[in-house]
């Protein structure tokens, strides 16, 4: 008998809490059927599609800013890398000759200033 009662009992609260659940889904629903009457299903289609082109257009910013290089686009840096070490190569040997080739005209210049003298010998001051 006992546990007779405790089962009623034990039914009755499970029947309370069957019946919260069912009025808060009621309640839940009138809320979306609410929303519902401020968005079609046409609008959330056009917002989901602008998402996804946002989404794709920033994943292309962050591919260009990332530097991901295609395979052309390192053989195209890799040949400007080259020709400008080439071009350094060709600057720095030409300075470097132009360096020696002045070397022996340094003391030139620095005379050209001067007013010129005799290169021949004097004769001594007895004859």
């Amino acid at each position: 008998m006992l546990n007779t009662v405790q089962e009623l009992i034990d039914s009755i609260e499970f029947s309370q809490i069957e019946l919260q659940v069912i009025e808060g889904l009621k309640k839940g629903n009138e809320s979306l059927k609410e929303l519902h009457k401020y968005m079609s299903i046409e609008d959330v289609e056009g917002l989901m599609l602008e998402t996804e082109e946002a989404i794709a257009y920033q994943n292309e910013i962050d591919e260009l800013l990332s530097g991901k290089l295609t395979a052309q686009d390192e053989n195209d840096i890799e040949a400007e890398l080259s020709r400008i070490e080439q071009e350094m190569e060709t600057t720095q040997t030409k300075t470097e000759k132009e360096e020696v080739k002045h070397e022996g005209e340094e003391e030139e210049l620095e005379l050209e200033g001067l007013p010129s003298a005799p290169i021949t010998q004097l004769g001594s001051p007895t004859e």
